[in-house]
């Protein structure tokens, strides 16, 4: 993911040891900082965020009710999760040539 124009903001964020130690591996496992990785991470779900946000604002002013504003968040997971499903289908697929990437055999 690109990184956006401008100065970024720091913040100070404590891991539980789990995400620590996952985050540690992923990044020597690609050459990715961290910060980056977790900063990627985030962006990614910034469009859930700000669905939540826009949701929970319509709760406060009663626009609607929090029933609804509960469906809209669950749809706003689901569209994600198709993204993400796609995504992993898009990565998965053997490359051209790929003799090690098929996954079908034949029975005797």
């Amino acid at each position: 993911m690109a990184r956006p124009k401008g100065k970024g903001h720091r913040v100070a964020l404590t891991l539980n040891q789990e995400t620590n130690d996952v985050f540690d591996r992923f990044s020597e496992l690609t050459g990715t900082p961290k910060a980056t990785l977790i900063r990627d991470y985030l962006e990614e779900i910034l469009p859930i965020v700000k669905d939540t946000i826009d949701a929970l604002e319509m709760v406060k002013s009663k626009e609607l009710t929090f029933s609804q504003a509960q469906s809209m968040f669950l749809n706003a997971v689901a569209d994600y999760n198709d993204t993400v499903s796609h995504a992993i289908r898009e990565i998965s697929k053997p490359l051209d040539g790929d003799s090690h990437a098929t996954t079908s055999r034949k029975s005797d």
